[in-house]
């Protein structure tokens, strides 16, 4: 007989896992729509339906719990970006590829990459609180894994990026495209209303995602496929940079 090991142990078991969940997802919300600073505890335990003295219990105190609200979005997001960062770095590695194949690789990881801030992949409140602490760091180690998540992307799109540009990963240059590219996501979330009420939308829908995609896949495109300069006008450059 084949038994459901998520339904494995007793009751009392199962009933503390359930709250710890549910402490988790009530942190992520609430830290997500006031910042760690303005949340308090007994909010989130009343959010979650739980007493004060559970977070105690199963986290330690209102920073552990913050940790670990942060560690789940974390996980939740590399497993699910791993095939497409995977497929980026089999690329990046494929001395075959061609310049369209590299570029399609760059768009692929930036659609991904909306789909996590933007689209229908993350809850809200998930997003708001991965933005949040991107923005306002707690000082808890929360920045580390979350940003440890998310660097892979960057790191991916530099090499792919490297490729076409015939540079090193690290060059300066490397680094501030792939920024570039990331920043036509950030905008919309570091900004949402104003950026709606610019664009005259009410809200990040499908279609809307879709228009913006589009767009920055042609700009992508127009970025990534112009050939490089010269190595002589490139030094010049880099000289005229110094003065």
């Amino acid at each position: 007989m084949v038994h459901n090991v998520g339904m494995a142990g007793p009751p009392k078991q199962r009933r503390s896992e359930a709250t710890r969940e549910r402490l988790v997802t009530a942190a992520i919300e609430t830290f997500g729509a006031d910042g760690f600073t303005r949340t308090s505890t007994r909010t989130v335990v009343e959010r979650a339906g739980a007493n004060l003295v559970s977070i105690h219990y199963h986290f330690g105190g209102k920073e552990q719990l913050y940790c670990a609200a942060a560690e789940h979005i974390a996980k939740h997001i590399h497993d699910r970006s791993a095939a497409v960062l995977e497929r980026g770095r089999a690329l990046s590695r494929d001395r075959s590829a061609s310049r369209d194949a590299l570029i399609e690789g760059v768009c692929a990881i930036y659609d991904e990459f909306t789909g996590i801030f933007l689209a229908g992949g993350l809850p809200e409140g998930w997003r708001q609180f991965l933005v949040r602490e991107q923005m306002e760091p707690s000082g808890t180690t929360a920045f580390r894994s979350l940003f440890g998540v998310i660097r892979p992307f960057f790191e991916c799109v530099s090499t792919l990026i490297g490729r076409l540009q015939k540079r090193r990963p690290s060059d300066q240059r490397v680094q501030l495209t792939t920024a570039f590219i990331f920043g036509h996501v950030y905008v919309f979330r570091t900004n949402p209303h104003g950026a709606l009420r610019m664009l005259g939308w009410t809200t990040f829908g499908p279609r809307e995602i879709a228009a913006i995609r589009t767009t920055a896949r042609e700009h992508i495109g127009r970025m990534l496929g112009a050939v490089p300069p010269p190595a002589s006008v490139a030094r010049g450059r880099r000289s005229a940079e110094r003065r």
